[in-house]
């Protein structure tokens, strides 16, 4: 009984202790979701199932679609997340995935990282760094859609986003403010973004998320609208800097800018007005407007949430488009409550000299007026017989002629102190026409001008941004574009490796081949481009029957390019930021100017030109298979100027100038010294000008000297000082090589041989490649 009684004590005290200890414990960790999904993983090439914690992500207040991919916990706890999902789609980051190499590059402005698959071992802006997990590639049974997934906390915080886990409930919460511009007028957002819901399904915006603008909803027209399943045909005209949205029966058109709007014809006041919305980082941009009303006028429900941050867009049912205009404000009456600059009419200093202008029924300018509305500034000029005026412009002002319209004003200047329209003027060119100028304000980028119902000139200045938002699929699992990249697709039939690049950069050209004609699938899958410096890509076929892509630019520029869904990205900027060096190769001569003409010991005559641009050509091909590119002054038989050459650094972005000639040596009966031999090369004492590793033209100089010299057996005539324009002028290192003597038959045959120009152009290309090993390019 006693023993019994040891026992119930014992019993209670044990239910007391672990009650105590369990009060201690959290309660909320026992909350955390599991889930189970299975997943193939390309480094053990097995299928594998996940039960662990569900993630859950939260980017500026929204959440993460990852409904088809989610993520996952390392075997040591670590967050796992798809690239695709969270920094290109979600943040709208640079991300960039090279199969080849099995390596993803996320970046922004100022920060590049390059992760491995399976490697613990990142780069960060060029140095390397440990992370706690390494990246895996996946493929997600039920999606069936391959992710690289890679640590999040590690990404985020190395770009500088606010990272913090939520144990309780596997919740990420990630924060940042955004730099955005609103018209070319930069702002940072510190605000909430919106998740949107198109009749249930989750919308992804990367860069560019729904914000919150003076308490109002502001959005991505084209994402919103047209990317669902509503039917909305949208139009933008760059031109009138007008925006279009139709669906059914309701037309709404917005003038960026402007506070007002037009449904089915009737004008209306917006909350805000829309407007082209950047993200500074990204590059990205689009036409924002107000999503609440843009809803309501395309007969849609719009459900906000402002508490939790979202909301949802569906058909509505029973609201009609009567009812929907009903809570929209009227604006219709915006010219009655215009703010007036100035009004001028003819009676107020004429009026003793109408009745002789009625008699002789002459035209003549009867009110001037200039203001704003709702729908912009203007200026209205209005005559006594309806007149249209011719219009011409300058580079600061735009002029109306009114022919046979006399001017009744005098020569007067008005000044507005508005926002578009500065000052205006009116004088006579003749006594019988009149003259109205109007100074461009700085933004300037065109007018609209019409004919009221009583017979006045009304002109108009469009807004300042005339460039149209960028077309480009956002539902596609392509990489998100910076300024300087272009997306191209590829036909399904065709593999990224069956690609050509062909580098024109002597007419600013890039000329991308594929092996068979598909012309007809680039005019159903046009090229878009936002690129500041390509003019214009176009397709054709060649005269072979393969299919050109030609990338026109506006000056050279280099390129390089990368794997990718369904296409590859091309990163096109100039050449100092693709290549890791760039050397420009001048042949000597050309054209016109032959250089020096000897016969070889075989009778050949041979002209010094040809031989520089030989030898050059097999070393720009050496160069151009590695990471250091080269240019040439000329690629043919072409004659140009010393100057041009020594300027060719400057358009290149180059890194040194190598000049190549050939020697000769004559006595003053102009007849060859024949015992003249050896190499030599050339620098300008008054070019002190260095590389941003540290390389000298003197330090070029004793280099090439040395490996061309033995490069040929030749004897090594050293360096020598000369103020040749090439070596000279040039903003970069500079050499000039002479490599031998035309003079000496021996030495002639060897710089016309195959076998001696192939030696020259490796030791050309291994020395420097030595000397940026040895002193590299900041």
């Amino acid at each position: 009984m006693e023993n019994r009684k040891k026992v119930m004590i014992n019993m209670v005290c044990l239910l007391i202790i672990t009650s105590l200890f369990t009060s201690f414990i959290p309660t909320n960790v026992l909350h955390a979701a599991t889930t189970t999904y299975k997943y193939y993983d390309y480094s053990t090439k097995k299928t594998k199932s996940y039960n662990d914690s569900a993630l859950t992500y939260i980017c500026n207040g929204a959440s993460v679609d990852l409904s088809k991919t989610p993520a996952m916990l390392s075997s040591n706890g670590v967050a796992l997340c798809s690239v695709t999902a969270l920094f290109s789609k979600t943040l709208g980051l640079t991300c960039i995935y090279d199969s080849n190499a099995a390596t993803v590059t996320i970046s922004d402005a100022s920060t590049t990282i390059i992760v491995k698959i399976g490697s613990k071992t990142a780069i960060v802006n060029g140095e390397s760094v440990s992370i706690n997990a390494a990246p895996v590639k996946v493929k997600y049974a039920d999606s069936k859609l391959t992710r690289v997934l890679v640590p999040t906390r590690f990404i985020c915080e190395t770009l500088g986003y606010e990272y913090d886990w939520n144990s309780a409930n596997a919740t990420i919460t990630i924060g940042s403010s955004m730099d955005l511009s609103i018209n070319n007028i930069g702002f940072t957002y510190k605000g909430d973004t919106t998740s949107i819901s198109i009749n249930n399904k989750l919308l992804s915006f990367g860069s560019l998320p729904v914000i919150t603008m003076d308490k109002v909803l502001f959005g991505p027209a084209k994402k919103i609208f047209t990317k669902s399943a509503f039917g909305v045909d949208y139009s933008y005209d760059s031109t009138t800097n007008t925006l279009k949205l139709v669906r059914d029966e309701s037309t709404v058109i917005f003038t960026l800018g402007s506070k007002s709007a037009y449904v089915n014809g009737v004008a209306f006041q917006l909350p805000i007005a829309p407007n082209i919305v950047t993200n500074n980082v990204s590059g990205s941009y689009a036409i924002y407007v107000p999503l609440e009303f843009t809803a309501t006028a395309l007969g849609l429900d719009l459900n906000n949430n402002s508490i939790q941050c979202n909301c949802t867009i569906t058909t509505a049912d029973s609201l009609s488009l009567e009812a929907s205009m009903n809570e929209l404000i009227d604006c219709s009456t915006a010219l009655d409550e215009s703010v007036s600059y100035f009004e001028w009419l003819t009676t107020d200093s004429f009026a003793n000299q109408l009745s002789y202008f009625d008699s002789m029924e002459t035209n003549y300018l009867s009110a001037f007026t200039a203001g704003c509305d709702n729908y912009g500034e203007y200026i209205i000029l209005k005559t006594k017989y309806e007149a249209t005026p011719t219009i011409a412009e300058d580079d600061y002002s735009i002029h109306l002629v009114f022919d046979n319209v006399i001017n009744t004003v005098g020569d007067h200047q008005y000044s507005t102190k508005s926002y578009a329209i500065d000052y205006c003027m009116v004088e006579s060119p003749t006594d019988n026409s009149t003259c109205v100028i109007i100074k461009k304000p700085s933004y300037y980028s065109g007018y609209v001008v019409s004919t009221l119902e009583d017979g006045s000139y009304c002109l108009r200045m469009n807004n300042s941004y005339s460039y149209e938002a960028p077309v480009k699929s956002e539902e596609d699992d392509v990489i998100t574009l910076s300024d300087q990249q272009i997306y191209i697709p590829l036909p399904d039939s065709i593999s990224y490796e069956k690609v050509t690049f062909k580098d024109y950069y002597w007419n600013n050209q890039i000329i991308i081949v594929l092996d068979n004609d598909y012309t007809e699938f680039y005019k159903e899958n046009p090229i878009s481009y936002q690129h500041p410096a390509i003019s214009g890509i176009t397709t054709q076929l060649n005269s072979s029957k393969k299919t050109e892509i030609v990338i026109k630019t506006t000056k050279i520029q280099g390129f390089k390019s990368l794997n990718s869904s369904g296409g590859f990205v091309m990163t096109i900027d100039n050449p100092g930021n693709i290549y890791k060096a760039v050397v420009v190769l001048d042949p000597g001569h050309g054209g016109k100017d032959p250089g020096a003409s000897y016969k070889s010991s075989n009778g050949t005559l041979w002209n010094e030109k040809d031989i520089n641009l030989s030898v050059l050509t097999l070393a720009a091909s050496i160069f151009n298979n590695t990471d250091i590119k080269a240019y040439m002054t000329r690629i043919n038989d072409t004659y140009i100027e010393l100057a041009d050459r020594a300027a060719y650094p400057d358009l290149t972005d180059a890194d040194l100038f190598i000049s190549f000639h050939c020697n000769v040596l004559v006595n003053a009966s102009k007849q060859p010294v024949t015992s003249a031999v050896g190499t030599g090369t050339y620098y300008s004492t008054l070019n002190k000008n260095t590389s941003t590793g540290g390389i000298t033209s003197r330090m070029l100089a004793s280099k090439l000297v040395s490996s061309v010299s033995s490069a040929l057996s030749t004897t090594n005539r050293g360096i020598t000082t000369a103020d040749y324009v090439v070596v000279r002028d040039t903003k970069v290192p500079a050499v000039l090589i002479e490599a031998g003597f035309m003079t000496n038959s021996t030495e002639l045959d060897k710089l016309t041989s195959s076998t001696y120009q192939s030696k020259i152009a490796q030791n050309i290309y291994d020395t420097v490649a030595a000397l940026f090993e040895t002193y590299p390019e900041k």
